[in-house]
């Protein structure tokens, strides 16, 4: 299959042939990112066949609502102690994972607990960056019609995740970051990410991957497109980055002052393009910011694809992979030695066009290489059978335990 260029395709919807609306200049941009997602199914080698778990019957099984009621009713000193055992437990029985967690952690050089906070959602400022148009920015409702029609759209490239996510990489600032949790959060989150299987530091250690994985030559661009997407009208959809509406393969309607806020912060340039942008000006301002996106789409991509297949077996994916497509990324860390440093060098520089083939060519690389093909369905095949392993043994450590007290 022919692979498309983002960069042409966004070419084909000329800036120019937009107009300006009540003197601001808006543009409706199409970012046609679908060609990572597809060269996992491009032409040109064998396509390895997913591999089936031995996990789904016993899944199906657990009843994790009534699980997580029983849990929650009991004291927290109570579940403290069902996890610390289940912890204590998992790290003797699923080894894999558990060596693969602690070598991640050991990246940190720093106690979890000393991690910063994440930052809180930002946007470029119109009287900054366009002060021509200072449009004042309002955070949209929950209720927004608009934001949740573009939270779903984007949802098909940035899909939601089933676990609770306390630490995860700030691409922007190239720093580990955690989530703010109330004491009486922490266990249950840990509870709910083990009925997935999930191991008690899984989000630490897959964190502290992507950070090592970062070569940080992408940092400023993150940074920028990390702020939030907002409308002509001065809407903040505090949800939905730049990233995240750039890469949806959809059509947008892009502010000034987000244009010229990457423009600014990424190539210290303010004289080129001032706001209103006039008609004749778009079409080498958005070539050139999309020279800043694509690249920087790659190694977030890139990224947090391969931190997320570290230590599971089918993580959920960004950018149009599936989890059936794992193996790919369970060939880099297989090829890799499970060493970040390693499965950084093994990928393409990320302002290479090549790098699109990316999963094609690791595709074909399993069909020449049957031992590497073979190592991939062994990694695989070992965290899915802990995975399963993690959850039956909580669920049955549930049916045993017998709470000293009952939660007042």
């Amino acid at each position: 299959m022919e692979l498309r260029s983002p960069t042409r395709a966004a070419h084909r919807r000329s800036p120019s042939r937009r107009t300006h609306r009540r003197g601001r200049a808006i543009f409706l941009l199409v970012v046609a990112c679908a060609a990572l997602a597809s060269t996992g199914r491009a032409s040109g080698g064998p396509v390895p066949p997913k591999v089936g778990f031995p996990q789904g019957d016993s899944a199906a099984k657990i009843d994790h609502a009534a699980l997580r009621r029983k849990v929650a009713a009991w004291p927290q000193a109570e579940q403290r102690r069902l996890l610390e055992r289940w912890r204590f437990e998992v790290n003797e029985a699923c080894p894999r994972t558990a060596e693969l967690v602690r070598r991640a952690r050991g990246l940190l050089g720093v106690d979890p607990g000393h991690l910063k906070e994440q930052r809180p959602p930002r946007w470029f400022d119109p009287k900054e960056h366009a002060p021509a148009q200072p449009i004042p920015r309002k955070v949209a409702t929950s209720s927004d019609s608009a934001m949740r029609a573009l939270e779903k759209r984007i949802e098909v490239r940035r899909p939601q995740r089933p676990e609770r996510v306390r630490f995860h990489y700030d691409f922007g600032v190239g720093e580990v970051r955690r989530a703010p949790e109330k004491d009486d959060e922490q266990w249950m989150r840990l509870f709910d990410n083990a009925l997935l299987g999930r191991h008690p530091d899984w989000d630490l250690a897959e964190a502290a991957v992507a950070a090592s994985l970062d070569d940080g030559s992408q940092r400023a661009a993150l940074e920028a497109f990390g702020h939030c997407y907002t409308t002509r009208d001065g809407k903040v959809y505090a949800g939905v980055t730049l990233l995240d509406a750039w890469s949806s393969g959809r059509e947008i309607e892009m502010p000034d002052v987000d244009v010229l806020g990457i423009v600014h912060t990424v190539l210290g340039d303010r004289t080129t393009w001032v706001a209103p942008i006039k008609d004749t000006q778009h079409k080498a301002l958005y070539a050139r910011i999309g020279e800043l996106f694509l690249p920087a789409r790659r190694l977030a991509s890139a990224v947090t694809n391969l931190s997320r297949a570290h230590a599971a077996a089918e993580p959920v994916f960004v950018d149009g992979y599936q989890s059936h497509q794992a193996l790919v990324f369970h060939a880099l860390w297989a090829a890799a030695g499970d060493d970040p440093g390693e499965a950084r060098r093994l990928l393409p520089p990320f302002d290479d066009p090549e790098f699109e083939t990316f999963a094609g060519q690791w595709q074909r690389r399993m069909g020449a290489e049957p031992e590497l093909l073979e190592a991939a369905r062994a990694r695989q095949e070992e965290l899915a059978r802990e995975a399963a392993w993690m959850r039956d043994h909580l669920a049955a450590l549930v049916a045993e335990h017998e709470p000293k007290d009952k939660k007042p």
